[in-house]
């Protein structure tokens, strides 16, 4: 998630709703900072078993700013180590729960 759309929450902001009327606003950032954490390891070749529940529950701790950054500065790292120059992407295996697909097609649901 972008520093600067979590830069823009004022302190005061994290509780309220979103479009999405289960989740307030820390809860969505939450859930995104999570899947990008989720990104590194199973694109450097770990199952969703290895990775287990790490990334489970708060990841943004007292500084979500700086695990928004963390977290979004991890895959794109790992996008980079994977596709030097950003341009085409060559095929990497993602081992998902329903078995192994490419990382580049793999369906988001």
């Amino acid at each position: 998630m972008g520093g600067a759309c979590v830069a823009a929450i004022e302190n005061d902001q994290w509780l309220d709703p979103t479009p999405c009327a289960e989740w307030s606003v820390r809860e969505l950032v939450n859930h995104v900072v999570a899947e990008e954490l989720w990104a590194a390891p199973l694109l450097r070749g770990a199952t969703v078993l290895e990775v287990g529940s790490q990334f489970d529950g708060d990841v943004l701790g007292e500084d979500p700013l700086g695990r928004a950054r963390m977290g979004a500065g991890e895959a794109v790292a790992v996008v980079d180590a994977l596709v030097p120059g950003g341009g085409r992407f060559s095929c990497r295996t993602a081992r998902r729960t329903w078995g192994s697909t490419c990382a580049n097609c793999a369906p988001t649901t």
